[in-house]
């Protein structure tokens, strides 16, 4: 594949990452030089303005900026070293000014680096009480950080400062950890009518840049398929990729969602395509689960590795989604997992290391890490499914049954990878697979 290079670009960032949205420019002369609102074309631009204005910091502040949101858009990580790169001209041009730190922030949320953003960020919120770029960083690495009291307090502020797209995806993501998907949605169709609303922009009757909505409109799948609405999520997705055909998360959204409704074919070309433009650790993954679902060899596991290696390079923390497909695939690295509680010690990291444990035979010890992902009430199928698996192994069939039924019963599309295992599971618990299963799956 030509994007083993060394030039490649290389994904940097999960579904969950980019819930990092901030509030779209409502048009381009915001951005000090004319241009379109295309988020290639905006960044062209702006390098075209700091090739002209070498000296201005602005300028190289809002290159960096427009380089850590293409690297949203569509994963590739190159994006995420010229941001750097560009918030240290801005640095050299005017130390410490308040918008690079918050680029610098933003920058760090984007490499999971959530200790080094929540610094940066109440750096500028010390300076600027109520500062809406600050408190919106704060939310995000808060909840990376399971400070969950402390990402409710900074959602409020910010949702009272400013009420736009940022604040809403902030409270529909916080919705989403505590298990009220019905919120999630409400609020992330606040965040699409915040953000130009999809009629509008269709009709040309917003001129705001059209990346932020169609990352909402995805986003808007995604608590969708959570709620195993697969059918409705594809069609949020593919509204989305009409307003951004590169959209990484769309187009990853989308693969799953057809790999539910049985279009596997379909979902592994799409996969592929997408790895030839834009490999990413999501859509390497998403592939082998769904090679193993169609009974192909999942050539998807195959890249997982050499794409880890590559985002490491490029400044990324990988820990969390690498450990959870490691013992996914029956090879778990319990001290990869630990370091990815210790960097995320919130839901998802604490799911990592009590599923690592469980699949290194260590189930007693997962425990507690189990009980801490399920503390908020998630309703993430997945982990519910590895809630059931550590119970069982336990002894603690009853509890392990009944994780295995919530996890069936909000997203009966889960565990693609683990159909097989999770089908033995049902059969020897006595719990009903769901009806879109093959029949040898488990009890009808």
């Amino acid at each position: 594949m030509r994007w083993l290079a060394p030039a490649a670009a290389v994904g940097l960032l999960g579904a969950a990452t980019l819930r990092f949205l901030d509030d779209p420019v409502p048009d381009a002369d915001r951005l000090g030089v004319t241009t379109p609102v295309r988020g290639i074309d905006v960044i062209a631009g702006l390098e075209a303005a700091v090739s002209a204005r070498p000296d201005d910091p602005a300028t190289w502040q809002q290159l960096g900026n427009a380089y850590v949101t293409r690297a949203a858009h569509t994963g590739d990580a190159s994006y995420g070293a010229q941001a750097a790169d560009a918030f240290d001209r801005a640095d050299a041009l005017a130390p410490g000014a308040t918008a690079t730190t918050l680029g610098r922030a933003s920058l760090a949320l984007t490499r999971h680096r959530f200790d080094e953003a929540r610094t940066l960020a109440a750096e500028v919120l010390a300076q600027r009480p109520a500062n809406p770029e600050a408190l919106a960083v704060l939310v995000d690495a808060s909840v990376e950080l399971g400070r969950y009291d402390d990402a409710r307090r900074y959602g409020q502020q910010l949702l009272d400062v400013r009420p736009g797209v940022a604040a809403f995806t902030r409270a529909a993501y916080l919705r989403e950890l505590h298990g009220d998907l019905d919120g999630a949605l409400a609020a992330m169709v606040q965040a699409e009518a915040a953000a130009g609303g999809l009629d509008a922009t269709r009709a040309g009757g917003d001129a705001r840049p059209t990346g932020t909505l169609a990352t909402v409109v995805a986003l808007q799948g995604d608590v969708l398929f959570a709620s195993g609405r697969a059918d409705e999520a594809a069609q949020r997705y593919r509204r989305a990729l009409e307003l951004a055909d590169d959209l990484t998360v769309a187009s990853v959204g989308l693969a799953r969602a057809d790999a539910a409704a049985g279009r596997v074919e379909e979902a592994e070309q799409r996969l592929q395509a997408l790895l030839e433009r834009s490999p990413t650790l999501s859509a390497a993954i998403l592939l082998g689960d769904v090679q193993r679902l169609a009974g192909r060899p999942a050539t998807g596991d195959e890249l997982v590795d050499v794409i880890a290696q590559l985002q490491r390079a490029g400044g990324a923390s990988v820990e969390l989604e690498l450990a959870v497909h490691l013992a996914d695939r029956g090879r778990p690295d319990v001290e990869l997992a630990r370091a990815a509680y210790d960097e995320r010690p919130a839901v998802y990291g604490a799911d990592a290391l009590g599923w690592s444990l469980t699949r290194a035979g260590r189930a007693a010890e997962a425990l507690p890490y189990v009980r801490r992902s399920l503390a908020l009430g998630s309703a993430d199928a997945g982990v519910h499914t590895h809630a059931a698996l550590a119970l069982h192994a336990t002894g603690d069939e009853a509890a392990a049954a009944d994780a295995l039924r919530r996890a069936f019963a909000e997203n009966p599309h889960v565990g693609f990878g683990l159909r097989g295992e999770l089908g033995a599971l049902a059969t020897s618990l006595g719990v009903a697979v769901p009806p879109a299963w093959p029949s040898s799956a488990g009890p009808s």
